[in-house]
């Protein structure tokens, strides 16, 4: 038979392993999306709904949707948070490359250092600039 001071001495053990659950590192991302811009760059956007002992994102790219290069990392906006939070970071090295399309994706590093892969995966086509004026110019001798 359990007495009050077991009881009390569970219940307190399971409000401990409750609050340390919710201490665990998790974010919500619920918007992701990547665009052309005009200066000849990708802007990547996100927004995050709930963000919990988040340190920072770590940006990827890809040039064939199977290995992936870190590009850059980008820090979280300090302290939890339960509403949104919109991030942005821009991309001006796709021109130094003639590869036509990228896939970027997103993965959460938390303050101990564990890493929080995420799904979504943003594909942009771009071409280069120097392609656009040599067609140009070549169209211009027609």
């Amino acid at each position: 038979m359990i007495n009050s001071n077991q009881k009390i001495t569970i219940f307190l053990s399971a409000l401990l392993i409750l609050s340390a659950s919710a201490l665990i590192a998790e974010v919500e991302i619920i918007d992701f999306h990547a665009r052309l811009s005009k200066n000849n760059t990708v802007v990547l956007e996100w927004s995050t709904a709930k963000e919990v002992d988040l340190d920072h994102f770590n940006i990827f790219r890809s040039t064939d949707g199977t290995t992936w290069n870190k590009i850059n990392e980008l820090k979280s906006k300090q302290g939890n948070s339960f509403t949104r939070r919109d991030y942005k970071y821009i991309d001006n090295t796709v021109f130094k490359s003639s590869t036509g399309s990228f896939s970027y994706k997103l993965s959460g590093i938390d303050k101990n250092g564990t890493l929080h892969e995420y799904p979504a995966i943003e594909n942009v086509s771009v071409s280069s600039g120097i392609k656009h004026t040599w067609g140009s110019i070549k169209a211009m001798f027609r």
